[in-house]
């Protein structure tokens, strides 16, 4: 994978995802996922380059095991990921549980690309 640093995006439109390559591709590695468990396989692969998720906290339900978005931020934090996670919903209950299970932060689309630059910056 080089020496880029990645950022895994987890999200279930693609327009969002390539939207989000397009914005980051110049500086990150972007890995795609649509699938909760696709996300979490990529993170697998690739946890030694992963310096950042971006993902979408409304994500259709993933197998038993990994049901929702917070279940993947718990399993990954679990592991020891460090780094930043950034989940986007408009739900304050879900923005909540999302920060609870190890998010750093949480955003509202429709956001501005410099709020999630400058927090990719601090990685």
């Amino acid at each position: 994978m080089g020496e880029k640093k990645a950022v895994l995006v987890v999200d279930d439109e693609e327009q969002f995802q390539m939207l989000m390559e397009d914005a980051l591709g110049d500086d990150y590695t972007v890995l795609r996922a649509e699938l909760i468990q696709d996300g979490y396989r990529l993170f697998c692969e690739h946890r030694d380059c992963v310096q950042a998720i971006l993902m979408d906290g409304n994500m259709p339900l993933g197998p038993p095991e990994m049901r929702t978005t917070v279940d993947l931020v718990r399993r990954i934090r679990s592991e020891g990921f460090s780094g930043t996670i950034v989940a986007i919903s408009s739900e304050e209950d879900l923005q909540k549980k999302l920060c609870e299970a190890g998010c750093n932060v949480t955003l509202t689309k429709p956001f501005r690309m410099e709020q999630l630059l400058s927090m990719l910056g601090r990685v």
